[in-house]
């Protein structure tokens, strides 16, 4: 709960630019640990398979999305996804620093 709050203070108190790039991080660390929290792995996760309207992201692209029963095989999808995001992230600065805590 005060991590959040302090989050959101912190982006009342950004200019808007900046603000919009913290609530995307936030949105994409999110998105990513439900992905996470069932064992889901998106297959082609990049940039180009976000979208980002007014309010929220959007995964898109997600015919290679896939739930692992298997822990070991989860693990790699996650390795696989986190790995071309950050490779690819380096094209949207929103995501380059989303994908940094991410990968923490």
């Amino acid at each position: 709960m005060l991590k959040s709050s302090i989050k959101t203070l912190s982006a009342r108190n950004s200019p808007p630019g900046q603000q919009k790039s913290l609530l995307i991080n936030e949105q994409l660390i999110n998105l990513m640990k439900n992905l996470a929290k069932y064992h889901i792995t998106h297959g082609d996760l990049k940039h180009t398979n976000i979208l980002v309207t007014k309010d929220k992201i959007v995964l898109t692209d997600l015919d290679s999305m896939r739930f692992h029963n298997l822990g070991w095989l989860y693990k790699a999808g996650r390795t696989r996804d986190m790995n071309q995001l950050i490779r690819f992230a380096r094209n949207s600065e929103d995501l380059n620093q989303a994908s940094k805590k991410l990968s923490r």
